[in-house]
């Protein structure tokens, strides 16, 4: 869900620097024009890297920059960390030491192709982001209107004091960022907007790579409990939250305040909200953009297409991950804006045979999914019994996540289903029979798999399997909506 910035003005702090940042793109790419490859790859790594850290903040920005401008890169390359795990904890502060680090580096190899002009823009650069470093900028500014309307009623407009004891409503928010000195940033600018109102200390909450376990799990189940029982209402969190962590019993509104390049990270923060046992109907995810900043073209047909893809297969298959991570790697130019529009456009496009094994292989992730949930359903005995042929169409919700509705199935719910369909059978008729069989294919697919209760798969395309029964007590039996039969024994 697309919040636009539409009435930032061109001399903003965040969009003054972007335009400075492609003037000095320009003009260092025209410098280093006859210079070797590694020097025009260094030019790269450097102008890319400050672009990044400009479209998370311009506090993270102003950061990077002062070491582009440093002349100490030998040191600081001396003592650069290892390669990043996303498994560890330090994952963070490594990546932003080594973000840093080839900045710097790029700085130095580069230095003998400067002029006095483009040193002009390095210190114009330096000066902007240096006053505005503190500030907030646009998106903070929708952010703090949106608590205002949905949180904090009563939250006052910046530069003026909040109404003592301001109370607040039960919604809450997760906020997603890349960098922690962002994230840091951020959770400040928030706290000040906040002051004043009823338990303030205790509305915003933080998850990030370099907090112990106690910690973690401490504002999980604080985020997770009922907000009538605990007063978080915000929480602000890196990518180190955005796998493993569910966080979707008492919130279902996210934004982005940032937009990572690896399209597999977009689907994966989503997932922290948009997954199975979510309560509410609606899940909204929010993400931020300039119209006047052409670079935000690009993210925003990013996370377009990353949405009509997962709506499409029911989730990102890797190798168009990887063909969209492939086409971002090479920069957000300004002179080639369109055309990374256009590769993001058709790193969906492939082959009749390539794209029915991208769907092989998530239906075969499906069907491992249902095989253990459907063991799991057999063991369990405490679920209730179906009273009538009314609850075993489950929900008819068109989404991603399948199921979004509890009727007859307890506890449970069905697993991801690919969008547009309808969850028809994901419950048991007592704790002692089969569940329902939850296979289907693909509209126009000839699949021939076995059913996993033990009848063929379908002969036709347009063919779904459901369980039908008439009371909970009747055997369950295969059948489907369609006119061809399934064909037992095979």
């Amino acid at each position: 869900m697309e919040v636009a910035l539409d009435d930032t003005a061109d001399t903003a702090p965040e969009l003054r620097l972007a335009a400075l940042l492609a003037a000095y793109d320009d003009a260092l790419s025209a410098r280093t024009e006859g210079a070797g490859k590694s020097v025009r790859a260094l030019v790269r790594i450097a102008i890319e890297g400050l672009r990044k850290r400009l479209l998370s903040s311009t506090y993270a920005f102003q950061r990077t920059l002062r070491e582009h401008r440093k002349s100490t890169a030998k040191k600081i390359l001396t003592a650069l960390p290892p390669t990043p795990n996303d498994d560890d904890e330090a994952s963070e502060q490594q990546e932003l030491a080594r973000l840093d680090a080839e900045t710097a580096r790029a700085a130095q190899a580069v230095e003998p192709y400067t002029d006095d002009a483009i040193r002009a823009l390095l210190r114009e650069m330096a000066d902007v982001s240096e006053a505005a470093a503190d500030e907030p900028d646009a998106r903070v500014r929708a952010l703090v209107a949106w608590i205002r309307e949905h949180q904090c009623p009563t939250l006052a407009p910046r530069g003026h004091t909040n109404p003592k004891g301001a109370p607040w409503l039960p919604r809450r928010v997760l906020i997603f960022t890349e960098f922690a000195d962002t994230r840091a940033w951020l959770v400040d600018q928030l706290r000040a907007a906040i002051d004043g109102t009823d338990r303030d200390d205790d509305r915003i909450g933080s998850l990030h790579g370099s907090q112990d376990e106690d910690d973690r799990e401490a504002v999980k189940q604080a985020f997770n409990a009922s907000p009538e029982e605990h007063p978080l209402r915000i929480l602000v969190a890196t990518d180190a939250a955005r796998e493993g962590i569910n966080l979707q019993a008492a919130c279902a509104d996210l934004f982005h305040f940032d937009l990572p390049w690896n399209p597999a990270r977009i689907e994966q923060r989503n997932g922290r909200i948009d997954r199975m046992l979510q309560p509410e109907r609606e899940v909204r995810c929010h993400y931020f953009r300039y119209r006047n900043l052409p670079e935000d073209a690009v993210l925003a047909r990013l996370a377009t297409k990353s949405h009509a893809i997962s709506a499409e297969l029911g989730s990102f298959a890797p190798v168009v991950s990887d063909r969209i991570l492939a086409v971002l790697s090479k920069g957000l130019s300004r002179r080639e804006l369109a055309q990374r529009i256009a590769e993001i456009d058709a790193a969906d496009e492939a082959p009749d045979a390539t794209r029915a094994a991208i769907r092989r292989e998530l239906d075969d992730a499906r069907e491992k999914d249902l095989r253990k949930a459907s063991r799991s359903s057999r063991s369990s005995t405490t679920r209730p019994a179906i009273t009538s042929t009314a609850t075993l169409s489950g929900c008819a919700r068109s989404s991603p996540r399948g199921c979004g509705s509890a009727a007859g199935m307890g506890s449970a719910r069905a697993p991801p289903l690919r969008a547009r369909t309808t969850c028809r059978a994901w419950m048991s008729a007592t704790p002692t029979t089969r569940p329902g069989c939850a296979r289907w294919t693909r509209s126009g697919r000839r699949a021939r798999r076995r059913c996993p209760r033990g009848s063929g798969g379908p002969t036709s395309p347009h063919v779904r399997c459901v369980s039908n029964l008439s009371t909970p007590s009747s055997p369950m039996r295969c059948s489907f909506t369609s006119s061809t039969r399934w064909r037992s024994g095979r």
